[in-house]
């Protein structure tokens, strides 16, 4: 996380003394697992009581830390009063569940409010947003980019977008905001499921699909305001508010599930990313048994594809490694860390004697002796 920071302020240094302006996307690995955070940062949190992974909040600290190097850093600058400030999470509490969750149900991944509700500070001062409010208005991830783009007075050259412009919200008190109702769901599947763990939403309303995985829909109505923490299920009472919210619904899985069929191609052969990496998180196929180091490290049995567009005919140079470049042992190896850390899953060799390229119509094969760190191919 602190490299993170340190190249984002490059970066933003490097647009300073050329006089441009700038736009920086900061996402962090941190909060999220494995939990490890510098020693320094996760010894406050060691031994309390009701908190089971100190390094979660070591990691929130060290953002937090980090944060305020940032702010430190454009005051420095000069650049404070004119650059727009944005900090947000991408979803509901994990790990800090347990400790405070603003008495909302649920966490990440859950369809209730705990699972999805986020946080976002916005500040400007030179654009008079510096005076710290509460916007209540239910708004969502969809509205960041028509409000940056109004904000900075930018053409506006998407056909299609979802969100709002937030400016009415930030500078008038009682602003003419028409309702709406918006949709979230936690779809990460092969292929697109409707009414998977999904929530739909209004200002007063939280219609949820509370069934089980495989299950068919089972809906739950809650009104927001009087109950945040979706203790009481209204669906029974309030038939007409939710056939209306499911209809809303229909509508929009419609239109966004129209192209979930198919594949985001990794493009090969462009300048912006030569060499590309192709790694077990792209995988398409049976992919579960490879979500993590932890599970690599294992040396599980399993196999996928890569869905690729090759962007100029060529010769192409493919490199398969089981471990990455960096740690520049043979496949057939066992991994062990040079430094000891709080990963304790062993790396385990295997006996890797074959590879096996497939794109398009052109097969190749390679065999692989014990001490090769790659298999090669050129087609």
């Amino acid at each position: 996380t602190d490299v993170f920071f340190d190249l984002a302020m490059n970066f933003m240094e490097g647009a300073r003394k050329t006089n441009q302006p700038f736009f920086c996307y900061l996402a962090t690995t941190a909060a999220h697992m494995p939990t490890w955070a510098p020693e320094h940062d996760s010894r406050p949190y060691q031994n309390v009581p009701g908190l089971k992974s100190p390094g979660f909040y070591g990691m929130i600290a060290n953002i937090d830390q980090n944060l305020g190097r940032v702010v430190a850093f454009l005051e420095e600058r000069g650049l404070a009063e004119n650059t727009i400030v944005c900090f947000a999470s991408d979803n509901g509490t994990a790990d800090g569940a347990p400790v405070y969750n603003a008495s909302m149900r649920g966490q990440k991944g859950s369809p209730y409010d705990g699972g999805h509700r986020a946080p976002l500070f916005l500040r400007w001062p030179a654009g008079g947003l510096k005076d710290g409010r509460d916007v209540n208005t239910l708004t969502a991830h969809i509205d960041i980019l028509p409000t940056l783009v109004d904000l900075c007075g930018l053409p506006n050259r998407a056909k299609t977008v979802d969100g709002k412009s937030w400016r009415p919200l930030l500078y008038e008190r009682n602003p003419n905001w028409e309702e709406r109702t918006l949709f979230a769901d936690s779809q990460r599947e092969e292929r697109l499921r409707k009414w998977k763990d999904t929530a739909v939403m209004t200002q007063r309303w939280r219609l949820v699909n509370a069934a089980k995985e495989g299950a068919a829909p089972k809906y739950e109505l809650y009104d927001i305001g009087k109950d945040p923490g979706q203790k009481t299920d209204l669906a029974a009472q309030q038939p007409e508010v939710v056939k209306s919210l499911q209809t809303q619904y229909d509508a929009w899985w419609q239109r966004v599930s129209a192209h979930g069929d198919e594949y985001v191609r990794i493009v090969l052969g462009a300048e912006p990313e030569n060499p590309s990496s192709l790694n077990c998180m792209d995988w398409h196929g049976d992919a579960n048994d490879v979500w993590n180091q932890r599970q690599i490290r294992q040396a599980p049995v399993a196999n996928g594809f890569w869905a690729v567009d090759i962007h100029q005919a060529g010769r192409y140079r493919f490199e398969l490694r089981r471990w990455p470049r960096e740690v520049n042992l043979p496949m057939d190896a066992a991994y062990v860390d040079t430094k000891a850390n709080l990963e304790k899953t062993p790396g385990i060799g295997v006996d890797a004697v074959k590879a096996r390229l497939s794109i398009g119509n052109v097969t190749r094969e390679a065999r692989l002796k014990p001490a090769d760190k790659y298999a090669e191919f050129t087609v």
